[in-house]
């Protein structure tokens, strides 16, 4: 069964129940691959975040079920070859919930987010423009699906942007060096305006992601990421620098945490 390319080998995904998820990568139909000019070598072995992406971005209106295939994901990877600009990203989920992978997940990076983009997996939802904007809530339940298994196989904690959060967040835009988890591209730009929008971040919340902003927002700093990881930081006794990277994630899995990853609620 198809799956995604990760350095150089193909990996088979899975869903939180063990279901498979199917991705039809480059190597399956050379259709998807993107140009050699939207993407470059990452240049640096710790993915941290995943940037999430609508192909349009009028505000999303959220559709039941799934749509009909529209081979998205093939018209979107011809799209950024013949655009001319450096754009592009690593897998696109077409209507009808189908994964199509455009460059390897580990050793490119794909030109979608900026600064972000040594550091990001991105993603791209297909959004209709007939109804204007309609995103179908099939495609955000394997958006989650999808994020949940890139999570574990990279080490990445389960957090996220929180859904009330749709301008950019001054960390995300200096190029997220420092920020782990699910953001979104407009997070990282004021030109994006709904991309993809709120609606995916709070599937993300209610599949128990940890909604933060980013940012000291008060005296209590309840979403702060880097105030709640330096807590688990000194009960572990690594580094307390406030980010969950491999150190931090590797003494949760020694502590019992599945694949290191920290599950809610918040144990304070």
């Amino acid at each position: 069964m198809p799956g995604f390319i990760i350095n150089g080998r193909e990996v088979q995904p899975a869903g939180r129940d063990g279901t498979p998820i199917v991705v039809v990568n480059y190597r399956d139909d050379s259709r998807l691959a993107l140009a050699v000019e939207d993407r470059r070598p990452r240049g640096q072995s710790w993915v941290r975040n995943i940037t999430a992406h609508t192909t349009l971005c009028y505000r999303t209106r959220v559709l039941p079920g799934f749509g009909p295939d529209r081979g998205v994901e093939v018209k979107v990877a011809s799209w950024w070859r013949r655009d001319g600009r450096k754009a592009g990203a690593h897998f696109t989920i077409d209507y009808d919930g189908s994964v199509g992978q455009h460059c390897d997940l580990y050793r490119d990076a794909s030109r979608n987010a900026g600064a972000l983009n040594s550091y990001t997996i991105g993603f791209e939802i297909a959004k209709r423009r007939d109804p204007k904007g309609g995103v179908y809530q099939g495609q955000i339940e394997v958006a989650v699906e999808v994020c949940d298994w890139l999570c574990r196989h990279f080490g990445i904690q389960r957090q996220c942007v929180d859904p009330k959060v749709v301008t950019p967040v001054p960390r995300i835009r200096r190029g997220g060096r420092d920020v782990v988890g699910v953001v979104g591209h407009m997070h990282q730009t004021k030109h994006k305006p709904n991309d993809p929008g709120p609606e995916f971040f709070q599937a993300l919340v209610d599949a128990g992601y940890m909604p933060l902003t980013y940012q000291r927002t008060g005296p209590t700093m309840e979403h702060d990421d880097r105030s709640w990881w330096k807590f688990w930081q000194a009960e572990l006794g690594v580094v307390m620098d406030g980010i969950p990277g491999p150190a931090t994630t590797g003494a949760l899995e020694q502590a019992g945490f599945a694949d290191g990853l920290v599950v809610l609620p918040d144990p304070r």
